[in-house]
């Protein structure tokens, strides 16, 4: 409402600045990326449950509209892969009809009117702006510290040491207000983060934690499949929000491990702790699995 109901408004003021003085949007992008994977993969697997279908179909439009107003390209974008891995584990038949709707409405965005809008939204022309200049000199630092890293938060420290740009052009001033705005995680991707902070030890540890997480996951998935439909649908939905958060990790560096910031990390450790109890339940412990 304070928006009048203007999409572009709204990300650019309001959720915009307040977002950084309480959780920021792309953390929340990340949030609502689990909800909705999960919800899909419990539609999926329960399709034929018009009990529950109704109520899921409903939160996962509630869900989808404030990820859309979140305006978190990384979490969208991390959400499609999701779905279609969702899809195409559970029912083939959906990942058609979901292809389909993409061909379907993939014309519609060629309409000058939708096209303007759909670039406005998702900033297109500024996909690379900014993160390519990261990118090198990050690259810089790692070449420059391939073993031991920055140190833990420090690599903010050092993006001036290898700065490859001159006082005073739009690339530093760029840089210099990016280096300002947060504490740590400049590499502004998961991955790069922990390689930059702590070296091969942190870039082995960003490795891992995906591997870990997969590992566990596809070997319970195995375990519960035609044994409990519950079960099933929990965790091809927690597979599902793991390769989500994973490929965001691309774009951006929490939301999964980092120091001192779990308000942004626990969704993700809510979903490994799961994994890890029904792991040493039904797999450790080898408990009877009651059939739903």
């Amino acid at each position: 409402v304070r928006a009048d109901f203007d999409i572009i408004n709204l990300n650019q003021n309001l959720i915009l600045d307040e977002g950084s003085s309480f959780i920021h949007r792309n953390a929340i992008g990340g949030f609502f990326s689990i909800c909705i994977s999960m919800t899909i993969a419990f539609l999926a697997v329960l399709n034929s449950n018009k009990k529950y279908k109704k109520y899921l179909l409903i939160f996962i439009f509630f869900l989808t509209s404030g990820l859309i107003l979140t305006n978190s390209r990384g979490a969208i974008i991390s959400l499609v892969f999701s779905t279609i891995y969702i899809f195409y584990s559970v029912n083939r038949r959906f990942l058609k009809y979901f292809i389909l709707s993409i061909l379907i409405i993939l014309p519609v965005i060629f309409i000058d009117n939708v096209s303007e809008l759909i670039n406005l939204y998702l900033r297109l022309e500024q996909i690379s702006t900014g993160r390519d200049y990261i990118m090198q000199t990050v690259s810089n630092i790692i070449s420059n510290n391939p073993i031991v890293g920055a140190g833990p938060a420090a690599t903010k420290y050092e993006i001036y040491n290898y700065l490859p740009y001159m006082f005073g052009t739009p690339e530093e001033f760029f840089l210099s207000r990016h280096i300002n705005s947060i504490g740590f995680g400049q590499a502004h991707n998961f991955y790069l983060f922990l390689y930059t902070d702590l070296g091969i030890l942190g870039l082995l540890v960003s490795l891992l934690i995906p591997y870990t997480f997969f590992k566990l996951s596809h070997r319970l998935i195995k375990e519960v499949k035609g044994k409990n439909n519950f079960l099933y649908s929990l965790l091809v939905g927690i597979q599902a929000a793991g390769i989500a958060l994973f490929i965001r990790g691309v774009f951006e560096w929490a939301g999964i491990f980092s120091y001192g910031t779990i308000t942004l990390d626990l969704p993700f450790w809510w979903l490994f702790t799961i994994i890890g109890f029904l792991y040493l339940k039904i797999i450790i412990d080898k408990q009877t699995i009651p059939s739903f």
